[in-house]
């Protein structure tokens, strides 16, 4: 585990990033289309110049925001401590019971699980070494599912069961603590404070460049930004009022 980070090849890098890439796209179409108009001096309203500029630079920087965010989601979380490799095994084997984690590869120190539900799959991976466990959970690249991952998913609970069962096997918490992360903390109320508005404002946007297009090439960027906006929203949404099934 010298990298500390999963290793993609082309096409689960595309699928992992497709978000930030859409995003970056449509940027491009807004600043490919201003460059035409200050080469070509192209007569248009100077109101209009701006809002293609504040535009372009929204999903620019909407992009930067989500490469970041996928990009640290290959890293792996280390876990330190004195850990028993016994003590490993039975804290994966609860998490695995309770979140109904399917086995896909293991071998002495490594493992590999999938998680599946509607329109959704995970992939957990667990390497066990002396006294230190590396973790990584992170929605299939080959799947819907990673369009709609931003950080605020389930990969955080399957991280935050395995820990907690951790350290209930090694009797650093009683076998009741173990309770839900709620969806409201701090970090994740401030993040969508801004982030609704912004999805919010993508649609009448969008919607807007299908009614007057700037040149041929608008209808397409609004709709790539309503299709953003709906699919974290729903994602986000569905994890928000979805009941914690690990507790039924």
């Amino acid at each position: 585990m010298k990298s500390k980070r999963i290793t993609l090849n082309l096409w689960e890098a595309i699928g992992h990033y497709a978000i930030a890439i859409l995003l970056l796209l449509i940027s491009a179409i807004y600043f490919r289309y201003l460059l035409r108009i200050l080469l070509f001096e192209v007569d248009i309203p100077f109101e209009s110049m701006i809002g293609i500029i504040m535009t372009g630079s929204i999903f620019f920087l909407a992009s930067l925001l989500v490469f970041d965010i996928k990009r640290k989601q290959l890293l792996f979380t280390k876990i330190e401590g004195r850990i028993s490799h016994s003590d490993a095994l039975q804290a994966i084997e609860m998490t695995a019971q309770q979140l109904n984690w399917k086995a896909r590869k293991a071998k002495e120190n490594s493992f590999e699980f999938s998680k599946y539900e509607v329109a959704w799959r995970e992939i957990i991976r667990i390497t066990v070494e002396p006294n230190e466990i590396f973790f990584n959970s992170i929605s299939d690249p080959k799947n819907f599912s990673s369009l709609t991952s931003l950080g605020f998913d389930e990969n955080k609970k399957n991280l935050n069961f395995f820990v907690t069962n951790l350290k209930i096997v090694t009797n650093e918490l009683p076998a009741h603590a173990l309770v839900p992360e709620s969806e409201w903390t701090l970090k994740k109320t401030i993040f969508r404070i801004f982030a609704y508005p912004f999805c919010l404002s993508l649609i009448p946007l969008g919607v807007y460049s299908f009614i007057h297009p700037v040149n041929f090439r608008s209808p397409w960027a609004g709709l790539g930004g309503i299709i953003v906006s709906l699919v974290y929203l729903y994602s986000d949404l569905k994890m928000v009022f979805k009941k914690n099934k690990a507790y039924r």
